[in-house]
């Protein structure tokens, strides 16, 4: 699910029009760099809320009582929290237990309602890569996917449903080409394609995708996709861009 759309920035600006604040947040980087260019704003969620590199069920931010993190969370009307589901399902419990902690201080109440009643839009996609597990099964996968915690039985699942990429800034000769393209991973993600299976699978590439002129496909893959950054990588502006 592509978090960063028009209806996003709609979601955002009527939120504050309301005097409401709203924060943007991702996990990674380069996530980060990508809500700054599409919105002008973004951090990440550990620099944001203080989340703990080292996990557990126990875990807590380090927001305190009365601190200015804290006024700001006060303040907060909508946290947006883009490419969700590759995260530890304990940073979003250390969370969670962090606002109830800071919010019940105004009303008591909030001490028992989700991240203290805030409203939190989670984006990502289950299709995509999940959170990276060293040596882990498929069921320790899942395990620690925000699924798998007692915070999912109060989230709300919304579905986009037109994939604004594959029309923007394209010519109607290019359109086609790339919804097949589109539909082509929906396929994958939904285990539509490459027969019956649990795990492993067969995927036939599109001929469009493969290099067949090559005796490196490999290198001519990797220079296809990162030419840019091996030309520039030295210069820091090129760089920046990129990213």
């Amino acid at each position: 699910m592509e978090m960063i759309s028009d209806e996003l920035r709609m979601m955002m600006n009527n939120e504050e029009d309301g005097s409401g604040c709203v924060t943007m947040d991702a996990c990674y980087g380069l996530a980060v760099m990508n809500l700054l260019e599409k919105c002008q704003r973004g951090r990440t969620t550990h620099s944001h809320f203080g989340i703990p590199l080292n996990l557990n069920e126990y875990s807590f931010c380090s927001i305190k009582q009365n601190s200015d993190a804290s006024k700001l969370l006060k303040q907060t009307s909508l946290i947006i929290w883009d490419e969700a589901l590759m995260v530890h399902k304990h940073a979003f419990e250390a969370l969670d237990y962090t606002l109830k902690d800071v919010l019940s201080s105004r009303n008591v109440r909030h001490s028992i309602i989700p991240f203290g009643g805030k409203v939190i839009v989670f984006g990502g996609d289950f299709r995509q890569i999940l959170l990276v597990v060293s040596n882990g099964s498929r069921q320790e996968i899942v395990n620690v996917s925000l699924s798998s915690s007692y915070i999912w039985s109060n989230c709300k699942v919304r579905n986009l449903t037109k994939n604004v990429r594959v029309t923007v800034g394209k010519d109607p000769s290019e359109i086609q080409q790339t919804m097949l393209f589109a539909k082509w991973l929906l396929d994958i993600g939904y285990g539509n394609t490459g027969g019956s299976n649990d795990s492993d699978a067969v995927i036939h590439i599109l001929d469009d995708l493969l290099f067949t002129q090559s005796c490196d496909p490999i290198g001519s893959l990797i220079k296809y996709v990162y030419s840019p950054f091996l030309e520039n990588f030295n210069n820091q502006i090129i760089l920046m861009k990129e990213q």
